[in-house]
């Protein structure tokens, strides 16, 4: 009955009574769910929603053979391949193979295994299919760069391509909404308690027990969880795309909040400014520029007022391989037009590397960069050397 007639609301409800009683006795929280989730959807209707994105270049770089060609199963679009059958055969340089057929609608594939009759047969690396399936090159530009062999039909494999499709955090039919949450441990040369002096008169202070430990040993290492910060950028979803790569640019609102353990790990204020970011994806070098600026709007009054630039630029070179080797540098450039001339600019220099490691199914992105900086204030507690860690959970999303 609701199949053939949706409006009819008498029996999507008499469904949806049972769907709720199949998932209250079911034991199995998967079938729970379907079933609740079910019934659900019958009586409101399905959730207007953003869906999530799960086309990180780094999640499908850690992705096994196998599970590239299961994630490729599940982008195909059903609908538009209906009709449609198409045969290949993939070679890789270590001599495994995959037998892949895509007909009525759905792809599937055998691993060891080779067909006789097929539309083409490509062979190149894991890490060269992945770039081709998530659009950083294309078929031409890897046999021009000797990383793709094929033989037979090149156009059917961009057929096959076509029929993918893509599952953006979507705002509307042409934008993406990047969302970015970094949380930062910080480790600084700064007595914590010079905190407690921030905003004290200056005989307040002379008489404040903590001053004469800040004056035995100012640079007592201070360490713990910095102020934490949001972007939300709004991002075309078709890139641009150019000869050996593609190019993504995003817009939008950046703030930070004082979350900081210790006074002297973060600002005190809330601040809230402009975002950009530019990023060239490309098969073998990844390039970015990401400027924010942040004013206070509010917070502890009785520190300083916060008027900061920050630029963190991207130079990576990508190493072949399945591990996902990055090598190159991530510094950020700050700018703080509160401080005096002289003490405004501090700008590092770095080099690091990181790759891809998986914990259970989960790709983790680690990571280690050393900076050095050529620019630092004059007269004022700056960063001269610096160490960055970095641990990064490969969840799918846009971002760097």
């Amino acid at each position: 009955m609701v199949f053939a007639d949706p409006d009819n609301k008498a029996a999507r409800e008499l469904q949806a009574d049972a769907f709720e009683q199949l998932g209250y006795q079911t034991e199995n929280p998967t079938w729970r769910n379907e079933y609740l989730l079910g019934a659900y959807e019958l009586r409101n209707g399905i959730p207007n929603q953003a869906p999530v994105s799960t086309s990180s270049t780094d999640m499908v770089a850690a992705m096994s053979p196998g599970l590239l060609l299961d994630y490729m199963g599940v982008r195909l679009n059903g609908p538009k391949a209906a009709n449609k059958h198409l045969t290949f055969n993939w070679k890789q340089p270590d001599g495994s193979t995959y037998a892949i057929e895509m007909r009525n609608g759905v792809l599937i594939y055998t691993e060891g295994k080779t067909l006789d009759k097929v539309d083409a047969t490509r062979t190149v690396d894991k890490l060269g299919f992945s770039g081709l399936m998530m659009g950083v090159a294309t078929l031409d530009q890897e046999i021009a760069a000797g990383k793709l062999k094929v033989e037979g039909s090149k156009e059917k494999f961009s057929e096959l391509v076509g029929l993918m499709d893509s599952f953006p955090v979507s705002i509307g039919e042409e934008w993406n909404l990047i969302n970015r949450l970094p949380i930062t441990c910080i480790s600084a040369p700064v007595n914590r308690k010079a905190g407690n002096l921030v905003g004290q008169s200056p005989y307040d202070i002379l008489v404040d027990p903590a001053l004469p430990e800040v004056i035995h040993d100012p640079f007592d290492r201070s360490s713990g969880i910095g102020d934490m910060a949001y972007v939300g950028l709004l991002s075309p979803k078709e890139p641009i795309k150019l000869q050996n790569g593609k190019l993504v640019w995003g817009i939008g609102p950046t703030a930070t909040f004082p979350t900081a353990e210790e006074d002297v790990l973060g600002s005190g204020k809330y601040t809230l400014g402009p975002a950009f970011v530019a990023a060239y994806l490309g098969q073998d070098w990844t390039l970015a520029l990401f400027p924010q600026h942040w004013w206070s709007i509010g917070g502890d009054s009785a520190r300083k007022d916060v008027s900061l630039t920050n630029v963190q630029y991207v130079i990576q070179r990508n190493i072949p391989g399945d591990a996902g080797w990055h090598v190159g540098m991530s510094p950020d450039v700050t700018v703080n037009w509160e401080a005096s001339r002289g003490n405004k600019v501090t700008f590092p220099i770095g080099l690091g590397a990181s790759r891809i490691f998986k914990f259970g199914s989960m790709p983790v992105r680690i990571g280690a960069e050393v900076q050095y900086a050529a620019l630092h204030p004059d007269d004022q507690i700056g960063s001269r050397w610096n160490f960055r860690f970095m641990f990064v959970p490969v969840i799918p999303t846009f971002l760097l």
